[in-house]
């Protein structure tokens, strides 16, 4: 609640994430030799790489970095609705 990220995401125009001196539960799990994996949207910045789930602990991530996706509609134009 620190960061102010309790009410709201970061969106696409801001440049900023958590501060990448914050240690995050993946970092912690990683370290103690767990391999992490991530499905969903990163709310925790994107307008650098530093911010990104890859180096905030995760091996792996499968998603969007943004929050402004709707999956309903995604798959809808997959499946070619």
């Amino acid at each position: 609640m620190r960061y102010g990220l309790q009410t709201l995401v970061i969106f696409a125009s801001h440049t900023y994430g958590l501060p990448t001196d914050e240690r995050t539960l993946p970092q912690a799990l990683k370290d103690a030799g767990y391999r992490i994996l991530m499905d969903g949207k990163w709310h925790l910045g994107h307008a650098d790489k530093k911010y990104w789930p890859q180096n905030r602990g995760f091996d792996y991530f499968y998603g969007n970095v943004f929050g402004e996706v709707d999956y309903d509609e995604v798959r809808a134009a997959q499946l070619g609705d």
